[in-house]
């Protein structure tokens, strides 16, 4: 099973229906970066390749862009045996819905759709570890960044 070591803590899981969309973005980011890094050193480590904090920057990089997250998001959500629900879709609206600083409105919908990931990914960490494990799952099928 794919998975992430560390568990929200009691009170957050609690509070999950509270928080404000930007800190689920901020949890989901920070979930998927480690889950990013982990597989990336992972598969160096077991193909015998360059594992150095550098490379991995660089790899991870490619999957952790706002256009890489947007695409996951978008294959997430066209995956037919991966069907997100309403309650899903909702935190992803919530996510795009989170105005952008001035300096992220060039490419407005992408970072859009790249948040409404990541607070997806926040809200999955929180509530339901099974289905972020899916969601993971999913996304580690094409193995490889999406741009």
């Amino acid at each position: 099973m794919i998975g992430i070591a560390l568990t929200p803590l009691p009170y957050l899981r609690e509070a999950a229906s509270t928080l404000h969309p930007r800190a689920l973005a901020a949890l989901g980011d920070a979930v998927y970066t480690l889950w990013v890094k982990q597989h990336l050193l992972a598969q160096a480590l077991s193909e015998h390749q360059d594992a150095s904090g550098k490379t991995l920057h660089t790899q991870s990089a490619k999957w952790l862009n706002a256009a890489a997250q947007a695409q996951r998001l978008e294959q997430l959500m066209v995956d037919t045996a991966f069907l997100l629900t309403e309650a899903e879709l909702d935190w992803v609206r919530r996510g795009r819905n989170i105005p952008l600083p001035k300096h992220k409105q060039t490419q407005a919908a992408v970072h859009h759709a790249a948040t409404g990931f990541e607070v997806l990914l926040g809200w999955w960490w929180l509530t339901d570890s099974e289905r972020l494990a899916e969601a993971l799952g999913v996304m580690i099928e094409v193995d490889k960044p999406l741009n």
